[in-house]
């Protein structure tokens, strides 16, 4: 797979953006807020993105996260038992 960045969504207060780097897929999600703010980091290993994108096209994934937003994108690494890291600052 091919490098590439995208970005899911921008609003007033939240984005979420990804990219796929040597076949390892990274999301970031920011959350702002007048009194709170938040980045969470999802990465999946390369067998993970290239399994990942064997149930989902990139351009649906992108699709499905617009959508359902982080929360969507857990529920489909969970429904498919697609193993990923992540931390939150």
């Amino acid at each position: 797979m091919e490098d590439r960045s995208f970005s899911i969504y921008s609003e007033r207060y939240a984005s979420m953006k990804g990219e796929i780097r040597n076949g390892c897929l990274h999301i970031e999600s920011d959350v702002y807020g007048d009194y709170y703010g938040s980045e969470a980091h999802y990465t999946l290993v390369e067998a993970e993105t290239e399994r990942l994108f064997s149930i989902i096209s990139p351009d649906d994934f992108i699709a499905l996260c617009r959508e359902g937003h982080v929360k969507g994108m857990l529920d489909l690494f969970e429904t498919n038992n697609i193993d990923y890291s992540s931390y939150v600052f």
